[in-house]
């Protein structure tokens, strides 16, 4: 333990017989951020979760020589969250700042420590506690009793960030201006990347907005589906929760989902509006969509775009469905709804 004061020794020593535990607290804190990331209904690239290793620890606590390592030292157990979007980081920071007791003096906004011309690690980081009230497992004492960190970054922020650690501060060397000042410059384009990412996000929904148009004036019903098509279809001809109001209103549909529509419908042969207009007219999907209603409790009209699509696979071609969605097929409604397949009519 050379390098290392009195206090650090101490810690060092107490902490590797903590490690198996810290380990274990480390897998209970990735599952509660994931939940509560999820929640706010946001696209989440990746969840991650650690334990410094007590190697880790040594060589921290012989850089920083803290005075006091068990208060200073808050990121023992460290959790990283990786948005899609650089938008998405605060609303997950205010989730995560409800959830959980923050050290508001440890915690930082590296985005806020760069000035209007400065470019560099931008990242949010919590130091969180769990509070008393959350639902207790075996290991949670940890996260109870420790601080920890949370990190929260976009998916361009965390690339820069990888790799300026790994050549810049890990690599031992004492870097030149020039090479800092490459950095910067680097982290300027992937704010620019960052930007551009959340306008090609918004002409995504400007594009199914004009197809809803093109559709509500009876136009186009014989081009074949792509995701903005089928979206714009079902916006235009159906009523019931759409995928861009589940977006709004923070309970967005599974990841890939419209993707799986598409496929499945051009497989059981709807693959245009024209097609599944047809479906949508038959008595057999107004008699699934009645069944279906009921057993949620809502009218046919409430019926989700989503679910309306999963029925019109049910009622032409059974087999389709069980291929595309099988995660669906554990809802006891649609299961249901295979198991009673509609009469024809």
């Amino acid at each position: 333990m050379s390098g290392l004061n009195r206090a650090s020794k101490i810690f060092l020593h107490n902490y590797q017989t903590q490690y198996p535990a810290a380990q274990r607290a480390a897998v209970i804190a990735q599952l509660v951020v994931e939940r509560l990331a999820k929640d706010t209904g946001v696209l989440i690239h990746v969840v991650t979760a650690r334990a410094k290793a007590p190697d880790s620890i040594r060589e921290k606590l012989r850089k920083k020589q803290y005075v006091k390592p068990a208060r200073q030292l808050t990121d023992v157990v460290g959790v990283r969250v990786i948005t899609y979007y650089r938008d998405a980081v605060d609303l997950i920071v205010s989730r995560l700042s409800q959830a959980f007791e923050i050290n508001r003096d440890a915690s930082t906004d590296k985005r806020l420590a760069l000035d209007l011309r400065e470019f560099g690690y931008r990242s949010v980081h919590l130091i969180a506690r769990l509070r008393p009230e959350h639902i207790r497992v075996n290991g949670d004492e940890f996260l109870r009793e420790n601080w920890f960190e949370i990190q929260v970054r976009s998916l361009l922020e965390h690339a820069w960030a990888e790799i300026e650690h790994e050549i810049v501060y890990k690599s031992g060397i004492k870097q030149p201006n020039t090479v800092l000042r490459r950095f910067a410059s680097l982290a300027g384009s992937l704010e620019l990347f960052d930007s551009e990412f959340l306008s090609l996000r918004e002409q995504r929904k400007e594009l199914i907005e004009s197809y809803r148009n093109l559709y509500a004036r009876k136009q186009g019903r014989r081009v074949s589906f792509d995701v903005a098509r089928l979206l714009g279809f079902l916006e235009a001809s159906r009523p019931g929760l759409s995928w861009r109001q589940a977006e709004d209103e923070g309970r967005p549909f599974l990841p890939g989902l419209e993707v799986s529509c598409v496929e499945a419908l051009k497989t059981a042969g709807i693959g245009t509006p024209a097609s599944l207009k047809k479906v949508f007219s038959s008595s057999r999907f107004r008699y699934a969509t009645s069944t279906f209603a009921a057993s949620q409790g809502i009218s046919p009209t409430e019926i989700s775009h989503l679910a309306a699509v999963v029925l019109a696979v049910i009622v032409k071609d059974l087999p389709t469905v069980q291929r595309h969605f099988p995660n669906l097929m554990y809802d006891p409604a649609l299961t249901l709804m295979v198991q009673r397949r509609a009469p024809r009519g």
